[in-house]
């Protein structure tokens, strides 16, 4: 495995980081190279991706079913079915208000694909309540990104509108002026 050019970089030429890997997988129940190819280390920790750790809920046999969105007036939350009671188990709810004030939008993913990045942070709020378990606690790959963003943050309001896109509210981008030859 560590001598694979399908393994990331991590893991390549990196014996250890591979047992680790393997190991993991093996208790997540999973295949070794997807596990590999779906983990990240980050600031010297290993992180999942949010499909990975859905996958690893949904494998769960303490749900039926799999988790599921429920999506409301731009509030994001996932459901499960317990299997030993039947009884609904719901996560937090997540939106833009709640990531705007933990400032995950400063991560560009959230200009870009904001339903997606809601829905994977609304999965690991409800793996992190009830399935730690099924991902041995690894946090998501995108909460490291989005408490990375939020601890960069601009120091003013001016450098943080001076972050934005245009079409968000950011400068125009600057372009090279040709002299007028009339003016000369």
């Amino acid at each position: 495995m560590a001598a694979s050019q399908l393994v990331p970089d991590h893991y390549r030429n990196q014996p250890a980081n591979c047992l680790m890997a393997i190991q993991a997988a093996e208790s997540l129940g999973c295949d070794p190279l997807f596990f590999a190819q779906n983990t990240y280390l980050m600031k010297g920790k290993p992180a999942m991706t949010a499909k990975l750790q859905i996958a690893a809920a949904n494998l769960s046999k303490r749900i039926k079913g799999g988790i599921r969105w429920v999506v409301k007036d731009g509030d994001y939350w996932c459901e499960a079915t317990e299997e030993a009671t039947g009884a609904t188990l719901t996560g937090p709810i997540v939106n833009m208000d709640l990531a705007k004030a933990e400032g995950w939008t400063r991560n560009r993913k959230y200009q870009t694909l904001p339903d997606l990045m809601l829905r994977y942070r609304a999965a690991a709020f409800f793996i992190s309540m009830y399935l730690p378990d099924a991902t041995l606690g690894f946090r998501t790959v995108e909460e490291v990104e989005d408490i990375q963003a939020a601890e960069a943050a601009p120091t003013s309001v001016e450098q943080e509108i001076a972050s934005l896109p245009p079409e968000l509210g950011g400068p125009a981008p600057e372009t090279e002026s040709t002299p007028d030859p009339a003016a000369a």
